[in-house]
This record gives C-alpha cells, structure tokens and sequence, in this order.
C-alpha cells in the first residue's frame, strides 16, 4: 500500500478563502430559493431547469395556457437579465460585483412591494432576474444558483481523493442550505419582510463591494 500524500493546510486554507465570497452568494441564492419555493407557486424563479421540465410536458399536452406561457416567461426573463447583466458586468471593470449585487437588491426590493399575491407572475419574474444577476457577479463562477453540478463537483472530487475540492465543495453545498433554513425560519416569523431583508442583505454585499474597490482596488469579489 502506498502511503497517501498528506493535504497541506495552508493549501485548504487559501482555498477555503478563496471561495469565502461565494459563500455569501451562495447563501443569498440559497435563500432566494426558500423564499420561492414557500411563495412561489407552481413556477420556478431559480430552477430554470424544471422550468424547461414542465414547459416540455405541458406543450407535449397541448397546453399552451396557463401552464406553458408563465413558464416560457420566466426562462425568457432569467435569459434576458443574466445575459444583460453580463454585458454590464464586463463593462465596469472592477466595480462589477457592487453593480451587479445593487441591482439584485433592487430587483428583490421591487418584488418585495409587488409581492401582496403570493402566486403573481410579476412576482416570479422579478426573483427570476434578481437571481440571472446574481449569477453573473462573479465572472468565473458558472452559476451561484446551480447547486446541482456543485454537488456533482463535490463527489467528484470526493471520489478522487481530492481533500481540498471536497471541503471547499461541501461548504458550498452548505452555504446554500444555511440559506434555505435561515429564510425559512426568518419567513415564519416576519413573511412581509423576508424579501426586504434579502435586499437588504444584497445590498449590504454590493456597500462593502464598493468599498473595497474604492480602498484596496481589488473587490471583494474578485476572481482572480
């Protein structure tokens, strides 16, 4: 047997710093989700995968309306943001993280206001672009919001004895599930607010995004 090469800590450290930033998001994004999911109805803002699911099924049926038109609305709007917001983000240079999470937060302040019928598709539409900006925060990562191929990642690099890519993939996954369970508890006790205090959370990101560039000239969200 051989012996296996022990995992150097400053290694897991430096990577685990690394990806500190992406935790944030990740638990914003994981939030985000909670909220939809509890109020959100039978259309997904962030899952654009089931989307496409269930937009596939109801044309096989014949269905056009209700089912099909929210559904095509909601992929169309997250494809529309995510690509604007990229085409934004590569134009501010080093301020990108702070715009990008100011828009988020804008978008999820409006949805706040516009969220008086749990069920409304201007509702799902705003949450749809918050979260196609947020994915575009940072310009390395491929999507905050897809939590499916981190898994995927993680076990993967479990699988290859990879210390380092299974702890950093495993405080994503948790990242985004700390998300979940904080704004599920938070949308028990204040669910008028919920998406007020998640703008306010974005918010707060892009405040010291935009600091930092300012002090330091390196954001908080880089990718490098």
């Amino acid at each position: 047997m051989t012996a296996k090469t022990p995992v150097p800590q400053t290694g897991l450290r430096q990577a685990m710093l690394a990806s500190a930033k992406v935790y944030f998001l990740l638990g914003l994004a994981g939030a985000t989700d909670a909220v939809m999911v509890l109020h959100g109805g039978h259309v997904f803002a962030i899952y654009v995968t089931g989307d496409m699911t269930r937009l596939g099924v109801a044309l096989a049926q014949g269905i056009v309306w209700p089912n099909a038109a929210p559904l095509l609305a909601v992929i169309g709007v997250f494809m529309a943001i995510t690509t604007a917001a990229a085409w934004l983000g590569s134009r501010v240079g080093a301020r990108r993280g702070a715009v990008l999470l100011a828009v988020c937060a804008a978008l999820l302040a409006i949805a706040g206001v516009v969220a008086t019928q749990a069920f409304s598709l201007a509702f799902v539409l705003l949450i749809a672009g918050a979260m196609g900006t947020l994915n575009q925060v940072r310009s390395d990562e491929a999507g905050v919001t897809f939590i499916t191929g981190t898994v995927v990642k993680t076990g993967r690099a479990l699988a290859g004895g990879d210390i380092v890519g299974t702890v950093v993939g495993a405080l994503r996954v948790l990242s985004f599930c700390g998300g979940v369970i904080v704004a599920a508890r938070v949308d028990e006790r204040l669910a008028p607010y919920t998406l007020a205090l998640l703008a306010a959370a974005a918010a707060l990101g892009a405040i010291c995004e935009w600091s930092s560039v300012r002090s330091a000239g390196r954001p908080l969200m880089s990718c490098r």
